[in-house]
């Protein structure tokens, strides 16, 4: 008999977590009193889900609101309680723009948005840490290129930068910011940069 193997994440523990709760309060109906609401955050990665649980009034009624959230660390069947140290988060995605040109006819012509990718992902990681509190970069995307001899016009580039308190998140994204806008300007390239969440 062969044993199935499953590849679960953080987000399916939190599901099941929210299943064994949802049956034990419905076990539980008689004891209970008042309304119990049980959200599951949608984009939480991103960071985007609370702001649209919240415009779409599913806690305006709430008197209490407890949230969880798995963490690795924890050891089975333990529950850690935390009131701080969760960390604040910024999301980029930037565009790399520039003239595309051939290595064997007039290289020199053209602009590589990869390079400056590149090397904005290299100073992305060396952001020195602020004094207002922990620190994070995480370059997690960079996509370019069209073949290898074609200096490409376009680059794509992915990237999250945290901190233990909005202060140091804010130094975080906009010390991120400058190294995107510095890197573009060193190869001659544009830069368009969002924030994603």
């Amino acid at each position: 008999m062969r044993s199935a193997r499953h590849h679960a994440r953080l987000h399916d523990a939190h599901t099941a977590e929210g299943i064994v709760l949802a049956r034990r309060a419905a076990a539980h109906l008689s004891e209970l009193c008042g309304k119990l609401k049980l959200i599951f955050q949608p984009a939480e990665e991103g960071t985007r889900g609370a702001a649209a649980i919240v415009s779409a009034g599913a806690v305006d009624d709430a008197d209490w609101f407890i949230g969880s959230h798995v963490e690795a660390p924890a050891r089975l069947g333990e529950i850690r309680v935390c009131a701080e140290r969760f960390i604040a988060t910024t999301k980029f995605d930037v565009n790399f723009t520039e003239i595309a040109s051939h290595a064997g006819s007039r290289p020199e012509a053209g602009r590589s948005p990869l390079i400056a990718a590149a090397t904005a992902s290299l100073l992305l990681t060396a952001i020195p840490h602020a004094s207002q509190g922990d620190t994070r970069v995480s370059v997690g995307l960079l996509n370019a290129g069209e073949g290898r001899s074609i200096t490409p016009a376009h680059a794509h580039l992915e990237f999250e930068v945290r901190g233990s308190t909005h202060e140091a998140n804010a130094f975080m994204a906009s010390r991120a910011i400058e190294a995107v806008r510095g890197s573009a300007a060193a190869q001659g390239v544009r830069s368009d940069i969002r924030r994603a969440g």
